[in-house]
């Protein structure tokens, strides 16, 4: 680079600085758009719900392993009662059940 372009680059920066508003009014904004909150991640829930579910294994196989039965239930009624499928009907027979 030339002192010329060096000098012409300068001249066009202080423009460019010229024709925006005054300084109070830039900072203002930049203030403005600082102190906005950060959005927030979506599916924040997600790594909760994981940890939840990683925790209720945990039990599962911590009661599976020391034969321990939790409300009359051992695993093995547990895991067939989730093998089990069930009709859409029957679902809604038992959730109307349980709100009477």
């Amino acid at each position: 680079m030339t002192a010329d372009t060096i000098e012409e680059r300068k001249r066009k920066i202080s423009q460019i600085k010229a024709s925006f508003p005054e300084a109070e009014h830039s900072a203002r904004y930049r203030d403005f758009s600082a102190s906005e909150p950060e959005e927030e991640v979506a599916g924040g829930y997600f790594k909760w719900k994981f940890l939840i579910a990683i925790a209720l294994f945990a039990a599962f196989v911590f009661l599976d392993q020391n034969e321990i039965k939790v409300a009359d239930f051992s695993t093995e009624e547990v895991y067939a009662r989730i093998q089990e499928t069930v009709s859409a009907e029957k679902a809604i027979q038992t959730l109307e059940n349980m709100v009477k």
